[in-house]
């Protein structure tokens, strides 16, 4: 795919949007694919060390990352589409590297360990950035859904949808609340990690007067 890109000097989602995958892979919208030119045309910056993961065969972390990858039942055009890359080397080596969005440019970055490596989660300063509140994996799914999930973890929510938004906390910023009330999002469903029900209500009790709200207990499951 990225052969093709290059060759062709057209972008991967032109590229995606003539390739065939199998029936199994989850379904995209191409107004979600950004492609490497759009990454370093942003006002953000990703580490030096960063690689897409696709498009390196001969690399072998690059490899391991892709297995990760497809282990967490991820697949090629949703990798592409959510930017996702990794680290071989500096700060973040051994760390799969997936970008925030916002109004088409990279707002922060986390990166999370695939080779065993502590914290799981190793995310870069809001400082970089210029921000003052913690920033929501995306966040613009509330410009394009009525339904939203929302949910901790960033791989939860690129697994769940792409309606799908990760608070990285146990609480909503200021900015995202915000964000979720002037939009035109009429139903949220709060889904919360095993053990943090009472958690996950008191976010729903924040839209309980403005939206249609439900929260997923998951908190019994064995």
């Amino acid at each position: 795919v990225r052969f093709i890109s290059d060759l062709e000097s057209i972008p991967i989602s032109k590229v995606l949007d003539c390739y065939s995958f199998p029936e199994t892979s989850i379904d995209y919208k191409a107004e979600t694919f950004i492609d490497r030119e759009t990454i370093e045309e942003s006002t953000g910056t990703l580490p030096e060390e960063f690689k897409p993961i696709v498009g390196n065969p001969s690399d072998l972390m690059g490899q391991l990352a892709l297995n990760y990858m497809i282990s967490r039942r991820f697949d090629l055009p949703k990798i592409l589409g959510a930017c996702i890359g990794y680290c071989d080397s500096g700060l973040y080596s051994g760390r799969i590297i997936i970008p925030y969005f916002f109004k088409g440019r990279i707002v922060f970055y986390s990166g999370r360990s695939f080779m065993g490596a502590e914290p799981k989660y190793y995310n870069c300063s809001k400082s970089e950035f210029g921000l003052l509140s913690d920033v929501t994996y995306n966040l613009e799914a509330c410009d394009w859904y009525e339904e939203i999930n929302l949910m901790e973890g960033v791989f939860d929510a690129l697994t769940l949808g792409d309606n799908s938004c990760a608070i990285s906390g146990l609480k909503p910023s200021s900015v995202a609340i915000d964000y979720i009330m002037q939009s035109n999002v009429k139903r949220i469903n709060v889904i919360a990690d095993k053990g943090f029900y009472n958690a996950a209500k008191k976010t729903a009790r924040i839209f309980f007067n403005e939206k249609l709200v439900s929260v997923l207990n998951f908190d019994n499951l064995h």
